[in-house]
């Protein structure tokens, strides 16, 4: 399944592919206008990305994504996770390695080089449950 998500707004330098349950996690609260949603049969799915014309040029990788609730969520993570302090992003921010380790079921896109607007180019393939 081939998807383009546009106009993904970025502010802390990157993107993240993942169920919600990342954010029930740290009790984060999904805007609506901040992130794009799309419907899928719950699975595991391979994901190859691209996103052109970012500051570091036209970036791609892949990654494996776990769906559990229907949908993914493609959006910064930082607009979603909001605490008095900042203390649950700081939580996030160390309990990821500020997003430089692996979360399972998620995939992590940084290497775009710079805040911006995006339009995320995927192919999904269905792999299982």
């Amino acid at each position: 399944m081939k998807r383009v998500v546009k106009d993904i707004g970025v502010d802390a330098g990157l993107i993240l592919i993942s169920d919600k349950t990342f954010y029930e996690k740290y009790d984060g609260i999904i805007d609506e206008k901040l992130c794009k949603k799309i419907k899928v049969t719950n699975g595991n799915y391979k994901v190859n990305w691209q996103i052109k014309k970012t500051w570091n040029g036209d970036v791609s990788g892949q990654g494996l994504l776990k769906v559990t609730t229907g949908e993914f969520i493609v959006s910064d993570p930082c607009y979603h996770i909001h605490s008095e302090n900042d203390q649950m992003w700081m939580k996030v921010l160390e309990d990821t390695n500020y997003f430089r380790d692996n979360i399972d079921g998620c995939i992590v896109l940084d290497s775009m080089g710079g805040d911006g607007l995006y339009n995320v180019h995927l192919n999904l393939e269905l792999i299982g449950d």
